[in-house]
């Protein structure tokens, strides 16, 4: 599998965040398209071991898991392993879902949390999400979490978007009730209202 070694290459973290890893224009028609393939996305210093699976994997969400904690937990050799000592480890299924993580993480919240966030709006309105659509953070503001609904199979197809004030997301981060809840959404792996949602 790939690797994305942020340490080592800062421009790959710019790029994550920005949307743009590895995207390529076609030599031929110049349209950009992103490359759905499998990779490791490792930030040490900011103990940050994401495995990006593809799209096409999100069924088998619980066996893609299993292999990536594992891998983390037993390939790794000993000084990395140090390095990443508290690390973050997820499992996302698409690039965007890095970008999601990276983003809720540089603005210094829970991504555990963000996904409770999630599954309260879902509960107060299920209508927000149909049926292979996947909810994402795009914009973190000094007020608002932004998200939007996306199609699940292409997540360029934005079906549409809501805000959420930082307020609910303070109030679910000290409500310790949502962690008994759902804990797996507070542990390493695949954090996402999607373990639960088809």
């Amino acid at each position: 599998m790939r690797g994305a070694n942020a340490e080592r290459a800062p421009e790959l973290r710019v790029a994550a965040l920005a949307g743009t890893l590895n995207r390529l224009p076609c030599p031929a028609c110049g349209q950009v398209h992103a490359m759905d393939a499998p990779l490791v996305y490792a930030d040490p210093p900011r103990g940050h071991w994401i495995s990006v699976a593809t799209r096409g994997e999100l069924a088998g969400w619980a066996a893609v898991e299993r292999t990536a904690v594992t891998a983390f937990q037993t390939s790794l050799e000993t000084a990395v392993a140090d390095a990443f000592a508290g690390a973050r480890v997820r499992v996302v299924f698409d690039l965007d879902e890095l970008r999601e993580r990276l983003a809720i993480w540089d603005a210094g919240l829970d991504d555990g949390v963000i996904e409770c966030v999630k599954l309260s709006c879902l509960r107060e309105r299920p209508d927000i999400r149909g049926p292979g659509e996947r909810i994402r953070v795009v914009r973190i503001a000094a007020a608002t979490v932004t998200m939007h609904v996306l199609d699940g199979a292409t997540p360029e197809l934005v079906r549409g978007g809501f805000e959420i004030p930082r307020a609910v997301v303070d109030s679910v981060a000290g409500d310790a009730d949502w962690r008994a809840q759902f804990p797996e959404l507070f542990g390493a792996g695949f954090v996402s209202i999607d373990r639960y949602l088809r």
